[in-house]
């Protein structure tokens, strides 16, 4: 049935916003969603699994980069300025032989030197084990002006040495760290570390799971400046992320 859907571009994109201090658009994240006749809306946690486990991970990962650079050229002749756009990839997909000449040529495809869209591959911090062979291939991509994002920071093979390394712009703090703030003084202080931790190393920092009032401030005034969350906007159609754009820009 996956197999299906990704073949007959089923699987569809939504748009979570990512938003400044004083609550303007700033980015969004692509996200992947699968409806199906039989079985309804079928989360990523179970589709995405799948797809890694039987190979379909890399014509999905295919499938959601193209359709991300469509939405982003439209975007572009519409005036929305979306300063980065995020795309989710996994490890099998990164580390794929065709990786870079697919995303080459889907880049060339839609986009020119004056038409260079400001994209951002997010990947996790599993995949900085790899070590040398996924460097080489972040080093390439990023000759189109792809930058790249370690998501869901400080939940899995963190070191100092993958970032010192690594070749990211950009650390995206876990939602599990930003949902216990109000309840734990240690999640404060992981929070609080992460963030100079970026500094050090100058990345820029996203932070994923912000729902209230209170987490916000909490960043804020530890020096966040990007911040994701339900508190915004849950993951919604492209036609209505254009309306929150349109409010908050």
């Amino acid at each position: 049935m996956l197999h299906t859907a990704i073949a007959n571009k089923q699987i569809e994109l939504a748009y979570q916003p990512q938003v400044t201090k004083d609550n303007r658009v700033t980015g969004v994240e692509v996200l992947a969603r699968w409806s199906n006749d039989e079985f309804g809306a079928i989360s990523p946690v179970e589709f995405i699994p799948i797809a890694e486990h039987t190979g379909l991970i890399i014509e999905l990962g295919n499938h959601v980069i193209e359709s991300a650079f469509i939405t982003a050229k439209e975007w572009a002749n519409k005036g929305i300025d979306i300063r980065y756009m995020s795309i989710n990839l996994s490890a099998r997909q990164i580390m794929h032989f065709n990786f870079v000449n697919d995303v080459t040529a889907l880049f060339k495809k839609y986009f020119d030197e004056n038409s260079r869209p400001r994209i951002v591959f997010e990947i996790t911090e599993g995949i900085a084990a790899e070590g040398k062979d996924v460097c080489d291939v972040i080093n390439e991509i990023r000759k189109l002006g792809i930058r790249f994002s370690m998501d869901d920071f400080g939940t899995g093979y963190s070191s100092l040495s993958y970032i010192r390394n690594l070749p990211i712009d950009e650390i995206k703090i876990d939602r599990h760290f930003i949902g216990e703030l109000s309840q734990y003084k240690n999640a404060e202080e992981m929070v609080d570390t992460i963030l100079h931790i970026a500094k050090i190393f100058n990345l820029e920092v996203v932070a994923e799971g912000v729902e209230t009032e209170e987490q916000r401030q909490f960043l804020i005034e530890h020096g966040c400046k990007i911040f994701q969350g339900y508190f915004y906007s849950k993951p919604v159609c492209k036609e209505d992320f254009e309306k929150f754009y349109l409010q908050n820009s």
